[in-house]
């Protein structure tokens, strides 16, 4: 169901918090802007690497951080801070996981450095140049996370070191997925996870999980491979999350799926960074309490000429009949209307369904009301009360649909 959402969001990590990470993503050590997230690269295969970003004409940049990682021979070489030179002007980057002993003597390390002073990037193209790396055996590539202000859009940033390789003993076998929490919504938003990947080899089987709740809804395989050159990925995937959804999981796995590059030894790589933005809809929504509704009868469509409220339903109509459902799943007598629902009648001795058909006549009203802007539209009122007693297949329970419903019908009246 496509249904606006208009509850708080509050983000937790599930897992234990950390300052950066290693061998698992963290909360940053530095404060990151709220926003929508841009990611652009490069590979760092050679000695030089161009990074070309293109923002949209009047885009405001809040905050820009650069990522990097490598390996070097043996494991303190690079130390807990590493430089190198954007458009010319040397940064210094904190280790933010690492070093993690990759094979033999290889040890692999991720940096990070705010870089927001520099005015690299601005609305239009901008062209980054990249030099002075200098692992002692490979830079696999860097990362520019570009945060653009929007209002409308609320980001979670986990960053560090998490390496991987399938046929490794744990704990390397496998990355911890990042597992975003919060509260659920009555309405249904849009959302983009963002990754930073090195050292992924070309034609090497992986694969890109999004879960919510529990189930998978997004999977990628062998998408990672060097798409900004070699051994250095950069991953935006868009998906929608349903109302009532309380988590999000992401994940990468080192694993042979049948896909593309079937057949071929399994990935190895460091993931460094995952951010996470969801887009709340724009604009104001309202929604009547019951009691104004069956105080207010006359604002029904065909009751009163003057200074109706809804386009189609009437209090009159058939409760049974407008929902689709049987007498037994509404406990309503199937000569009832919506104004019985209404004021709780009908409903035989069941007080939590009374409750319900109570919720569910007013958001419907609410609905069919153009200038109520409600976050549900009449199907979907519909679509969720029918879920709810058991007429169509669905997760929503009675309860959960009441809540639903309740939160929607208190949202405001614009009357």
């Amino acid at each position: 169901m496509k249904i606006g959402s208009f509850l708080p969001l509050a983000f937790t990590l599930t897992a234990t918090t950390f300052a950066d990470g290693t061998e698992t993503l963290g909360a940053p050590s530095i404060d990151f802007a709220d926003g929508r997230l841009v990611l652009a690269g490069t590979s760092l295969a050679d000695p030089t690497g161009l990074i070309q970003v293109d923002l949209p004409q009047g885009a405001v940049v809040r905050q820009v951080v650069a990522y990097w990682d490598g390996l070097d021979q043996p494991a303190d070489v690079q130390g807990d801070f590493d430089t190198l030179a954007l458009n010319g002007t040397p940064i210094t980057g904190m280790r933010i996981g690492g070093a993690t002993n990759f094979i033999a003597n290889y040890f692999a390390s991720g940096y990070r450095a705010d870089v927001t002073h520099l005015d690299l990037v601005g609305p239009g193209s901008s062209s980054v140049l990249v030099t002075g790396h200098d692992f002692t055996y490979s830079t696999n590539g860097l990362a520019l996370a570009i945060v653009l202000a929007d209002e409308d859009t609320h980001l979670e940033v986990r960053d560090g070191l998490d390496f991987a390789h399938g046929r490794f003993a744990a704990p390397y076998d496998a990355v911890a997925p990042m597992t975003y929490t919060f509260e659920p919504s009555t309405g249904a938003r849009e959302v983009a996870a963002h990754l930073i990947v090195g050292g992924v080899g070309e034609s090497r089987p992986s694969v890109v999980e999004v879960r919510i709740d529990g189930e998978v809804v997004l999977e990628q395989i062998d998408v990672l491979g060097g798409n900004v050159g070699a051994e250095f990925d950069i991953v935006d995937l868009e998906f929608t999350l349903p109302a009532g959804a309380t988590d999000v999981a992401v994940q990468l796995i080192s694993e042979d799926r049948g896909g593309s590059y079937a057949g071929s030894l399994v990935s190895s790589f460091t993931w460094l960074f995952s951010g996470l933005e969801i887009s709340e809809p724009s604009g104001v929504h309202f929604g009547a309490h019951p009691f104004w509704w069956v105080t207010n009868l006359w604002r029904w469509d065909a009751w009163n000429a003057c200074g109706n409220v809804t386009q189609t339903v009437h209090f009159t109509d058939r409760f049974n009949q407008r929902f689709g459902v049987t007498r037994k799943q509404s406990g309503m007598r199937n000569s009832r209307r919506l104004w019985h629902g209404l004021m709780g009648r009908g409903s035989y001795c069941w007080p939590m369904r009374r409750m319900l058909n109570r919720e569910a006549v007013a958001a419907l009203a609410n609905a069919d009301s153009p200038d109520m802007n409600f976050p549900f539209t009449p199907d979907e009122v519909k679509s969720l009360y029918r879920n709810a007693v058991g007429a169509e297949e669905g997760e929503h329970s009675m309860s959960a649909a009441l809540q639903l419903f309740r939160a929607a019908n208190r949202l405001g009246n614009p009357f």
